[in-house]
Formats: structure tokens, sequence, C-alpha cells
């Protein structure tokens, strides 16, 4: 177990929640999930977690430790957070593939960019309301996010949105 692991290093002084997919195909994650809300926030929250005795520990040795969360100005894609995006549900209900980024975000029909706008929402959601319940607390753990701006990386290579063509 990671706790068990880090322990003898004092803990975990940052955790930094970074993983991250982008307009992929309306799939499901083993478990039932939509795969981008899975991927960018669900495992972030269980990591955060499951880790966070560890994060503890290190803000109790060393006075502060860090949970880092990677957020994206995609969360501006959304008007707010919809609870159909962290239920489990059949592929294709979430708006599909078909719809343009413009038919998406300015028409509302759902689709890869509406999901993605819904896990970098979820991000800095989950950011503020941990920062609020560690600072209500008194904790000297900090809850931080982070918004990189745009980065050409493969990130942006998907069939929804080629940035790098070959």
């Amino acid at each position: 177990e990671i706790n068990q692991e880090v322990k003898s290093y004092g803990g975990l002084n940052v955790l930094c929640l970074n993983a991250g997919i982008m307009a992929i195909d309306d799939n499901r994650t083993q478990d039932g999930f939509e795969v981008q809300m899975q991927t960018n926030q669900l495992s972030h929250f269980l990591l955060a977690s499951s880790v966070y005795p560890s994060v503890k520990d290190a803000a109790e040795k060393n006075g502060e430790a860090r949970i880092v969360s990677q957020s994206s100005s995609a969360r501006e894609m959304v008007k707010g957070l919809e609870a159909k995006y962290f239920e489990r549900c059949d592929e294709g209900t979430l708006g599909g593939n078909g719809a343009s980024m413009f038919s998406q975000l300015v028409l509302g029909k759902g689709g890869p960019w509406v999901r993605y706008g819904q896990t970098k929402l979820a991000n800095s959601t989950f950011t503020m309301a941990l920062h609020h319940k560690l600072a209500e607390s008194n904790s000297n753990i900090k809850s931080v996010g982070c918004d990189p701006g745009y980065c050409v990386t493969p990130l942006q290579n998907t069939k929804h949105f080629g940035v790098f063509k070959k």
C-alpha cells in the first residue's frame, strides 16, 4: 500500500492530480462511468482519498502539504455540473460523438467537448470544496488548483480536434 511505502519518507508532501484525456468518444469504463469523467476526476478523488493519510502525515511533520489539482479553462465551456455525468450509464447516452464543437457548446447538444468541460469543472469544484473543508478544520494541508493555459501537446490529438495531423 502506498501509505506504508511513503511513511518511511515522512509522508507525501505534494499530491498532483494531473491525469487527463480530452474529447474522446462516448464510451464507458468497466465500472460503467463515462471514460473522461472517471479518468479526469473520479480517479483523482479516489487517489486523493486513498493517500490522504500520507498527505496528513507530511503536513504534521513538515508544517504543510499540498494537494494540487490540474484543471483547464474548458471548465468555462459548461454552465454547471450535471449529475448525469457522474453516474453509471450506457454508452452513447451523454451526447454521443457526432455534434460539432459549435453545436455542443453553443446549442447545448452535448458531446465530447461538453463531457470534457464537465470533467474540468469537476476538478475545480473538487479543489475549492476540499480547500473549504480543510480550512474549516484548521488543517495545514492546502488544496490548490492549477490551470496551465493552452499547451500544445498530444492531448489535443483526438478525432474530435486534431492538432497533430500526420
